[in-house]
């Protein structure tokens, strides 16, 4: 899309619309951002299903495109409603409307009586000492027997009985099985919080960011492992570790080592360093090359002149980067205030991406910041010592 994709807009648009499926319809919306064309954009975003239309992201585009349409007072109700979601396009609405962003915390209740019920199944008393013994296999066995065929309401006192448990990712889950996601404390855990400040500031990054991927990359599952082999609480491959292992002090003896936070975090807060530094500072390739990897990345980079890096993220190929990016940015904007750290707007995050050939200019000034005033570390050496982390200081 992002070389052919403008190209296809006389095609798709000379098609019956009986041949349009949900996502042939979004990828018309893609054609024309891919091609600036923004009447294809909200004609596309029109023709669209109701209950399609009314994603985020359809609504969001909308908005865009009526933006640049000049409809802007039709734009500025589209993006004050939407301003209103703890989302991605949420949070890129607030900045385009000069709204505060909503983080809508609201914390999950249920009765105390089904809290002691669940407590009192053998099944999760088993569970908990399989995690008190660290055997997350056979823990998290007895807990999905027992969660099978729980109700709602007993999913929430399930969800509330792991957070009280430190069982971060059962938490998270068990909520999202209950269709309860507002409770951002229980969803955003500052899981190994104080390991993660220390390495994001030894790699001048932000502490936020490092949290959100690995909020995104495991949910804080200690023992997770991916298909395709990556490993603990920031998925990192085995061979991409022991390459980076050195630059932070550490020798991978097993590929085991990498479940241990220890060894995992710094290796993994090193690469999104290394990615940043590969991209210039641009926020959004960087988290993009931590999924896809950064040859992949590299190879969507416009051939020439510049895209808006929300239009960029549109069109990225693969599904679950696309998804990604979204989830990533959008956690960071989350962790900041469970930090209490600054709020960054996304807008700032999100310069314009160029082409691939303006890419070496790129790192070489982001390399010169870094050398000359310490790029970002200024910033963030402080994190461990933002408002309510004072009792988990970096050293």
């Amino acid at each position: 899309v992002l070389r052919t994709g403008a190209d296809s807009i006389p095609h798709l648009d000379a098609l019956p619309d009986e041949v349009f499926d949900p996502q042939l319809r979004e990828w018309h919306v893609r054609a024309g951002l891919a091609g600036g064309d923004w009447k294809t954009v909200l004609r596309a975003i029109e023709a669209m299903e109701p209950g399609q239309r009314e994603d985020y992201a359809w609504r969001y585009w909308r908005a865009r495109a009526l933006e640049a349409l000049g409809r802007t007072d039709e734009a500025r109700a589209l993006y004050t409603a939407l301003a209103a979601e703890r989302s991605f396009y949420g949070f890129l609405s607030a900045d385009r409307a000069s709204l505060p962003y909503r983080i809508g915390h609201r914390p999950l209740s249920a009765p105390a009586e089904r809290v002691r019920a669940l407590v009192e199944r053998p099944a999760l008393q088993r569970a908990r000492e399989w995690l008190a013994l660290g055997r997350y296999i056979e823990a998290r066995r007895e807990w999905e027997h027992t969660l099978a065929g729980l109700d709602a309401e007993d999913l929430k006192a399930a969800s509330l009985l792991a957070h009280e448990w430190g069982w971060h990712d059962r938490a998270i889950f068990a909520a999202a099985r209950a269709r309860e996601f507002d409770d951002v404390e229980l969803r955003f855990p500052l899981a190994h919080v104080r390991l993660v400040m220390e390495q994001a500031a030894r790699q001048g990054i932000n502490p936020a960011w490092a949290m959100a991927v690995a909020r995104q990359e495991s949910a804080f599952m200690l023992d997770a492992r991916s298909h395709a082999g990556a490993m603990g609480l920031m998925q990192v491959m085995p061979g991409t570790a022991r390459n980076m292992a050195r630059h932070v002090d550490l020798r991978l003896g097993h590929a085991h080592d990498l479940l241990d936070p220890a060894v995992n975090v710094p290796i993994g807060a090193y690469y999104l360093r290394r990615n940043l530094d590969r991209f210039g500072g641009h926020p959004i390739l960087s988290i993009a090359a931590y999924n896809a990897g950064a040859h992949r990345v590299s190879k969507w980079l416009p051939e020439e002149g510049a895209l808006d890096a929300d239009i960029w993220a549109e069109l990225i190929p693969y599904h679950e980067t696309r998804g990604y990016v979204r989830r990533v940015l959008a956690y960071q904007v989350i962790y900041e205030s469970r930090l209490g750290l600054a709020p960054t707007r996304l807008s700032s995050l999100l310069p314009p991406v160029t082409a691939a050939s303006d890419l070496e200019a790129s790192r070489m000034a982001h390399n010169e910041r870094w050398d000359t005033h310490g790029g970002e570390l200024s910033a963030y050496t402080h994190a461990c010592e933002a408002p309510g982390q004072e009792e988990m200081p970096c050293s």
